[in-house]
């Protein structure tokens, strides 16, 4: 059976997640139903009730033009890092210290660019970006 929060693998009689502490609803002497495990890479409608997805087509523009998807999805704190690298390398490449803090960032940023393309890139909840 499967974690329907994180998707981990659990045993069929367990009460909560061994992944991520979630109660299973599994009552002793229920019958347990079977999950299916979460697949990132389906582009499914059932976001939870009342939660705002965020667009793929948002996230890839803001990461093309201004490396600004990450704070876009939730993901703050990588996505300050991930400016200041830019800034702080484009500043300092006078002084050849921020040619490997360029190099570092870019290599970040088509990483991230490939993923949001393949529609495998996540928001900060765990969430595929919502193609429309």
């Amino acid at each position: 059976m499967f974690c329907s929060n994180c998707g981990g693998n659990i045993n069929e009689d367990a009460r909560f997640c061994t992944v991520c502490g979630k109660t299973t609803g599994n009552v002793p002497g229920d019958p347990v139903v079977p999950q299916q495990p979460i697949n990132a890479k389906d582009n499914v409608k059932d976001y939870p009730q009342g939660y705002i997805a965020k667009d793929w087509l948002t996230a890839l523009l803001l990461c093309i033009f201004l490396a600004a998807h990450r704070v876009y999805v939730g993901k703050i704190s990588s996505g300050i890092i991930m400016i200041l690298m830019w800034v702080i390398g484009y500043i300092t490449i006078a002084f050849f210290i921020g040619i490997p803090i360029l190099i570092g960032y870019l290599v970040w940023w088509i990483i991230d660019l490939v993923a949001i393309c393949n529609g495998e890139f996540l928001d900060n909840n765990g969430y595929p970006l919502l193609k429309k």
